[in-house]
C-alpha cells in the first residue's frame, strides 16, 4: 500500500490555485489534488503514459486519432503557485520527489490503467493515495529489487497482500533519495532512514 503526503485544510476560506481542486478525503480532512481526479470516465491512456516523464497534464494525454485522450495528469518534478510560478525556498526551487514529472490518471480499478481496459499490472496499477482518490502507477516487474523496468531516478516498490504477503509485482516509485524525496517520521516523532538503494528503512 503507498501513502503519500498532501497539505490539509482547503475550502472557501483557503481555496486551491488553479488547475486543482478541494477533495474531502475521509474523517473531515479536506486537500487540493488535480482536478482532473473530479471525473473518473475518462477515457483510457496508453501503455506508454503511465509512469513517463512530464512537465504538463497535456504531456500525458496519448494520441488518437482526431484528438488526444482525456484524464492524463502529470505529477509535476518543482512545485508550482497558483499563478504558474516555481515555489521556491531561499530562491530555490522546491522539488515534490517525483524526478521528471510522472504521467498519471485518475482510476477506480486496474482495469483504468491500461490502454485495451484489462488487468495488466505491467502497465499500469491502480492504488489509493486516500480514502476516497485513487490514481495510476506504472508497474514493475521486481519489487525491492532496484530500479527494474522503472525509469532512472524512481525503483520497484512493493505491493503487500491483505495477508502480509508479496505481490510478484510492484510499481514504480520516485527514489527517497531524489530531490524531495523523503521517508517521514516513525511513530515517536523520529526520521525514518533512506537507504542508499533508493528505499526507505521499514
Amino acid at each position: 500500500e503507498q501513502a503519500m503526503c498532501f497539505v490539509s485544510g482547503c475550502g472557501t476560506a483557503a481555496p486551491c490555485r488553479s488547475g486543482y481542486s478541494c477533495f474531502n478525503v475521509g474523517s473531515s480532512t479536506t486537500t487540493c489534488l488535480p482536478s482532473a481526479f473530479n471525473d473518473v470516465n475518462l477515457s483510457l491512456d496508453t501503455t506508454s503514459v503511465v509512469g513517463n516523464a512530464c512537465t504538463l497534464n497535456s504531456n500525458c494525454r496519448a494520441p488518437t486519432p482526431g484528438a488526444p485522450y482525456a484524464g492524463g495528469l502529470c505529477l509535476a518534478e518543482l512545485l508550482t503557485r497558483a499563478d504558474g510560478g516555481l515555489v521556491l525556498d531561499a530562491g530555490v526551487p522546491q522539488p515534490t520527489g517525483n524526478p521528471g514529472g510522472y504521467c498519471s490518471r485518475t482510476c477506480r480499478i486496474d482495469e483504468d490503467c491500461t490502454a485495451a481496459g484489462d488487468e495488466d499490472f505491467a502497465e499500469g496499477i491502480c492504488l489509493s493515495v486516500s480514502q476516497t482518490v485513487n490514481i495510476c502507477y506504472r508497474g514493475c516487474a521486481s519489487p525491492r529489487g532496484g530500479q527494474s523496468n522503472c525509469r532512472p531516478g524512481y525503483v520497484c516498490e512493493r505491493l503487500l497482500t491483505n495477508d502480509g504477503g508479496v505481490l510478484g509485482t510492484g510499481f514504480c516509485s520516485g527514489r527517497c533519495d531524489v530531490a524531495g524525496g523523503n521517508c517521514g517520521n516513525y511513530s515517536d516523532g523520529g526520521t525514518r532512514p533512506c537507504l542508499s538503494t533508493g528505499y526507505c528503512l521499514f
